[in-house]
């Protein structure tokens, strides 16, 4: 039962950057201009007032790397789950005294409480770092959509390095 609610975290937080992700594309302010031409008559011209924030050939390779992640973590961990129930297996197998069993495959209860701490910190991170980057481009005409990456990448690190040391002490 707890593998489901390991999963669902993932099903949401994969919910959350598809959704991250399509809100992006959103950003460019763009305007449409209609020119009257003699020769080719009305036509339609695209200006974009301000660059984006976040690039579009970010998304061209960063959507694939995503997905890529997403699929080697979930074999990963159907095989971490098929290694642990065949692990149990062999051990009631070997005739394996019950206390035993209880102790060896007891989970943390502290450890899954951190892991809430750990998505808390690195989605509080990439929150502020979105309201970084926006008041970075509404008062600096911010103009380089890899600083804003760079931003993201930035506090994201230091959560889980935050992560890392509280982790480091309870342990």
């Amino acid at each position: 039962m707890q593998y489901k609610s390991f999963n669902m975290k993932k099903v949401i937080v994969s919910l959350f950057l598809l959704v991250a992700i399509q809100s992006a594309f959103a950003q460019g302010d763009t305007l449409i201009r209609m020119y009257q031409d003699s020769v080719r008559g009305p036509y339609y011209e695209t200006i974009i007032d301000r660059p984006k924030a976040i690039p579009d050939k970010v998304f061209e390779f960063g959507i694939p790397v995503l997905l890529i992640f997403l699929v080697i973590n979930a074999l990963v961990t159907i095989f971490r789950i098929r290694a642990e129930a065949k692990l149990k297996e062999k051990a009631i197998d070997k005739g394996i005294s019950e206390p035993t069993l209880v102790e060896l495959f007891r989970e943390d209860k502290n450890m899954i409480k951190y892991g809430y701490l750990k998505w808390f910190l690195v989605m509080a991170a990439i929150g502020i770092s979105l309201i970084y980057i926006h008041m970075l481009e509404q008062y600096i005409k911010m103009s380089s959509g890899y600083l804003s990456l760079g931003i993201i990448s930035l506090l994201v690190s230091i959560a889980i390095y935050i992560y890392y040391r509280i982790i480091r002490k309870k342990v």
